[in-house]
């Protein structure tokens, strides 16, 4: 008999998730209709009412995963400038780790942003958000999740293209 009284209460928690969710969702595509109907002056408003929208998870995640973005890519810089300080066996276990980054996450395509407004051209933006990927994290939140491919492609191509 115990199952069968918990049945009601399962029923009616399932309903309240189910509520709950579709308020989530609802404040989700408000937020995001909000977002679209404002004309923003200039690329970082944008982008900071884009990371408004996030969770603060979702939020913190981009953030650590930018802020290693940028560690890499300091990184790469000081190779190439030959300010690293390390042996070669390190340099070339860091070769490996720029190659297997690329690998698993790909790579951003920051020059989108030469792009005069491009922010406003939903038919530009729609074609980027659906590709997915580092590039279009970047232009919807102006956070790197991938390595900018100019970054790579200089530090391959003064490292013997790896």
């Amino acid at each position: 008999m115990p199952d069968e009284a918990q049945a009601p209460l399962e029923e009616k928690r399932r309903k309240v998730r189910e509520r709950v969710k579709k308020h989530r969702d609802k404040k989700k595509l408000e937020q995001a209709a909000d977002v679209a109907a404002n004309k923003f002056d200039d690329l970082h408003a944008y982008w900071a009412a884009q990371r408004n929208a996030l969770s603060s998870d979702e939020l913190a995640q981009l953030t650590e995963r930018h802020n290693f973005m940028l560690e890499i890519v300091d990184a790469m810089r000081d190779y190439l400038a030959g300010t690293n300080g390390t042996t070669e066996k390190e340099r070339d276990e860091f070769v490996e780790e720029v190659k297997q980054e690329v690998k698993k996450k790909g790579m951003a395509t920051m020059e989108i942003t030469l792009i005069a407004r491009f922010w406003e051209n939903v038919d530009f933006m729609k074609q980027v958000v659906e590709r997915g990927g580092p590039t279009a994290t970047f232009a919807k939140y102006g956070l790197l999740t991938g390595i900018p491919d100019h970054s790579y492609h200089d530090f391959a191509s003064n490292l013997g293209g790896i």
